[in-house]
């Protein structure tokens, strides 16, 4: 397949961690393939019986809806949205179709901000944290963590959502100048932004964009749109507004990105997540089976706690972005404990440490096997080894 051109200088940023991803529509559910036979907006539509000469526009169809369904009110909308997007949690193969960017985007952590137009909660589960969504929850904003800002509401809080025409509205003449939106602007004002998924069609992010390029002019911070099979015009035109499009869909520009910093060495890849996966079963699996009637036993239990420790906290980890260099850390502050340890002749702490230090090296030396036991002077040993040994002692 061919590779995406990554602009160099976009890599910089994302390094530095200076790059704000803005996540829209066609990221998750709502892809240009769907899923499901219907999209929502042709769902809506239907039951409606919306007008076949009316542009098919989310928005429009929304309050139509709402219109004639709900004599104005929002809350059959809601439900039918809520409805759509529990199919993509109900099923796994859908709910993997609408989760793979988001999947990607959790293992680079130099991505630590994230903007959203979506309602559905894929990508602050995918991340494990609690997502930016009112105004007052910026109170809770932490530099040093990873953020999901909802800037048209969440499901979960179906108040928030900005769905039909009259919430654009609204939100054109109300929430401009809210702190969320205030928020928006301070971070494209000091960061460069990355869409992905977003046809950079939707109004209040027009508004936005125009107000901050008003005011620095060609200061401003260069953004960059994924956008599949852009016409030349389009390209064009949005180069004038400070937005670089780069051809390609949102998938295979983002697998590019992180396979580029697996190449570099900073993260590791989904093979090594795999691999995890088994010896993490297998570790377990020995942990329960081996018994502690001897002290070889016990210690080699004491081990595999050790491993088992470690081994949950790599696969968590890099799934939600932590680099290489994190576990290295990792490593050196473990072995500073055990030679600590050791000092003190603690062979049941001993063990858990080793099987830290083991775990830990294990990765990133990319060694092939995992040494699952341990001996009575707590060094790794393999399975064989350990059977010869309890059979000396018996």
């Amino acid at each position: 397949m061919k590779q995406t051109a990554i602009p160099e200088a976009l890599i910089k940023d994302i390094q530095n961690e200076e790059c704000v991803v803005f996540l829209g529509a066609g990221v998750s559910t709502e892809s240009h393939k769907p899923y499901f036979e219907k999209k929502l907006v042709n769902i809506l539509a239907e039951k409606c019986s919306y007008p076949s000469t009316s542009p098919l526009i989310l928005p429009k169809v929304a309050r139509y809806f709402c219109d004639v369904e709900d004599g104005g009110f929002k809350g059959r909308l809601i439900r039918e949205i809520r409805n759509y997007l529990d199919l993509f949690m109900e099923y796994g193969e859908a709910h993997n179709f609408a989760t793979m960017i988001h999947d990607i985007i959790a293992k680079i952590g130099f991505l630590k901000i994230i903007v959203t137009t979506n309602w559905d909660v894929f990508m602050e589960r995918e991340l494990n944290i609690l997502p930016i969504v009112r105004d007052t929850d910026l109170v809770y904003w932490n530099d040093n963590k990873r953020q999901v800002i909802k800037l048209h509401g969440c499901i979960s809080q179906p108040d928030t959502m900005i769905v039909t025409e009259d919430d654009y509205d609204n939100f054109v003449k109300n929430r401009l100048d809210s702190p969320i939106s205030n928020k928006i602007k301070d971070l494209m004002t000091t960061k460069t932004f990355l869409f992905l998924g977003y046809s950079l069609k939707d109004e209040s992010f027009q508004i936005i964009q125009e107000r901050i390029l008003s005011k620095m002019g060609k200061f401003s911070r260069v953004s960059y749109a994924v956008l599949p099979d852009p016409a030349k015009k389009y390209i064009k035109s949005w180069r004038k507004k400070g937005v670089i499009i780069i051809p390609s869909n949102a998938l295979a520009f983002l697998r590019e990105l992180h396979d580029l910093f697996i190449r570099n060495g900073i993260y590791f890849s989904d093979d090594f997540l795999s691999r995890l996966s088994y010896w993490i079963d297998r570790c377990h699996e020995v942990h329960f089976s081996i018994g502690q009637e001897d002290e070889i036993g016990f210690l080699s239990m004491m081990y595999q706690d050790g491993l088992q420790h470690s081994l949950q906290d790599l696969y968590y980890g890099i799934r939600v972005g932590k680099p290489k260099s994190y576990y290295k850390e990792q490593l050196d502050s473990f072995r500073n404990k055990l030679k600590d340890e050791t000092k003190k002749g603690d062979t049941v702490e001993i063990s858990y440490l080793r099987g830290r230090v083991e775990a830990l090296k294990w990765a990133l030396e990319a060694k092939k096997e995992l040494k699952l036991y341990c001996s009575i002077g707590c060094e790794p040993i393999n399975e064989k080894e350990f059977m010869n040994f309890r059979k000396c002692k018996r």
